[in-house]
Parts: structure tokens; C-alpha cells; sequence
């Protein structure tokens, strides 16, 4: 679809990259962005202290694409903190994250704007909207290891009711759009924040719309050291968490559980009756019984996806 720019803003679209140590991707990923067919963007980038020569690659293609690229500086921070600078400094009408490690196909940029104008259109501009695709899994080398995301997952993609978001989020960061009502809802990004994504992701299932593009719009490459990797769904991932350590499975189930509470509580004025009772339910969550935390999770539609995820959500909680 053709492109206009924003009659409020510089840009259109903003793309913000947090890099560290990017020197083995870097280039690809900085190539990809530069050939996609839509080029109604700024590209935001923020280094997390990076000890490599990842600063030279990035002002390396600042001089070959002019007024393409900008540099926010680097400093020690996670990912999370990476991106919330970026978002930050973000003043577009639509916000796109990118992962320094993977490759964007070409259509990318142009498939996730198309479908959040449409939701625009339907909802208004108002309304926080997020878009997210699948993706392609691939190793190291860009070749291919599964052609869906989604399916190797085995993620829903048709429910988005919060309390299935708060402990499964299903939206990758590295697949989303979404537009500056979303953004400006979402800062700041609270301690409790898990990832960047997932705060997000929870955002929108309260006080917004989310859409699926039923397309692989980026190669999601797989090299042993990615912050969250694609894990196949199956007995064996299961049973390797489970023995792993079942107490970090359960802490981290509470911590998604008090990013939950967080969400509801940053914009307590919108929320519904039935918003606020949860939020008063889950804020009690810690001092039910072994019996009343089952029954509230089950009462409440706390749900994963699949029998075996339901199975161990269950059982440690």
C-alpha cells in the first residue's frame, strides 16, 4: 500500500533496535531493514554497552544511508531497559521493535501497517492497537528450521483475553507494529515488566485491540544465544523444566502474575468492574491456599495453550 507521511509527526514509522555485542547480525539485519518495500521509516537504535565493534557498524551505515539511522548512545542496560529508552525517545505514529539478531522479509513493514490502518479504520485511531505476525524459524546460518513459528509453538492466535496474555504471551516483540495511542499508554514500563514485549502484549489484551497477520514477515534466527529463543512444544520441553526447576517455573508464573497486577494498575480509571475484581483477586493471589489458587486460576479463565502447558500450570502453581 502507498505510504503518506504523518501530518503530525516527522515520520511515519520508527524502528527501534537495541543492539549489543551485534557484530555477527548486525549488517544483515541493518540490510534487511534497507530493502523493504515500504521506507517511510526512521531506524532507533540504542546499545546496551557493547564491547565488540557493533558502534562502528552503526555509524558505518549511518554514512551510507543519510538521516536514515539514529543513534540514542550506549550504555550498560538489558533488554528491557533497552527498549523502554527507545520507546522512550519514540514520536511516530507507528512503533516497530527489532531484534538485532534476525532478518526482516521484504513485505514486513508494509503487511503489519496495512493491518493496523484497517483496525484504525474500524476502532479509530484512539484505540490502542497492536499487530504481530508469525515468523520463520532459522539456525544461525538463515537456514530453515520450522516455517511457523505459531504452529512449532502450537500458540492460539484467536484469543487475546488478558488473563491468557498476563501468563502466555503469544505476541513476539520482534514481529510487532503498533500504533502511538498503544505507545503512549504503555510508559513507563514498569519494574514488574517481564520483557518489553510482553508488558506490550498485556497492555493491549486490557485496554486495546490486538491482530494477527497469518504470515512469516520475519526469519527468527536461532544461534545459542538469544535472549528468548523458540522452544518446540512437546513432552520433552515439559519434562526438561520440570526437573530443571520446578520453583523457578512456579516464581516465575507469580512474577507474570504481579506483571498482571501491574498492568491493571497503571490506568486504574479504564478499567471495567469485572477489570477491577480481578486485579483485586490476583492482587490476593500469594495468600490463597494450594485449593483456592486452582480454583481462581480455573474460575477467572487463566489458561494456557495446550493440555500440557494447562497440565503443568496447574501443578506448580
Amino acid at each position: 500500500m502507498p505510504v503518506k507521511k504523518s501530518e503530525n509527526s516527522m515520520i511515519m514509522i520508527q524502528i527501534l533496535l537495541a543492539t549489543y555485542n551485534s557484530h555477527a547480525f548486525l549488517a544483515e539485519q541493518l540490510d534487511s531493514l534497507m530493502a523493504q518495500s515500504c521506507q517511510d521509516f526512521e531506524i532507533l537504535i540504542s546499545d546496551g554497552g557493547s564491547c565488540d565493534d557493533t558502534l562502528e557498524i552503526i555509524s558505518g551505515y549511518q554514512e551510507r544511508f543519510p538521516g536514515k539511522i539514529r543513534f540514542l548512545g550506549s550504555e550498560p542496560a538489558s533488554a528491557c531497559e533497552n527498549f523502554g529508552k527507545l520507546l522512550a525517545a519514540a514520536a511516530a505514529d507507528y512503533v516497530m521493535f527489532c531484534d538485532h539478531d534476525d532478518v526482516w522479509k521484504s513485505n514486513k513493514i508494509a503487511i503489519s501497517l496495512d493491518a493496523c490502518c484497517k483496525a484504525e479504520a474500524e476502532s479509530g485511531t484512539a484505540m490502542p492497537i497492536l499487530v504481530f505476525t508469525d515468523s520463520e524459524i532459522v539456525d544461525h546460518a538463515l537456514v530453515t528450521t520450522g516455517k511457523s513459528m505459531v504452529k512449532t509453538q502450537r500458540l492460539n492466535t484467536e484469543n487475546f483475553a488478558p488473563e491468557r496474555i498476563f501468563i502466555q504471551n503469544v505476541a513476539s516483540g520482534n514481529t510487532m507494529l503498533f500504533n502511538a495511542a498503544l505507545k503512549n499508554l504503555i510508559l513507563p514500563i514498569s519494574k514488574a515488566a517481564l520483557m518489553h514485549d510482553h508488558w506490550v502484549a498485556a497492555m493491549a489484551a486490557v485496554f486495546g485491540k490486538i491482530v494477527f497477520v497469518n504470515e512469516p514477515a520475519i526469519k527468527y534466527r536461532q544461534h545459542g544465544k538469544n535472549v528468548l529463543g523458540a522452544f518446540r512444544y512437546g513432552i520433552g520441553g515439559f519434562l526438561r523444566k520440570a526437573i530443571h526447576d520446578i520453583c523457578a517455573v512456579r516464581e516465575k508464573l507469580y512474577c507474570k502474575i504481579d506483571q498482571g497486577i501491574a498492568v491493571l494498575e497503571s490506568h486504574p480509571q479504564q478499567l471495567s468492574v469485572s477489570q477491577q475484581q480481578l486485579l483485586d483477586g490476583m492482587r490476593n493471589f500469594k495468600n490463597l491456599s494450594w485449593l483456592e489458587k486452582r480454583v481462581f486460576l480455573w474460575k477467572n479463565g487463566f489458561r494456557m495453550e495446550g493440555f500440557l502447558r494447562n497440565t503443568g500450570l496447574f501443578l506448580i502453581v
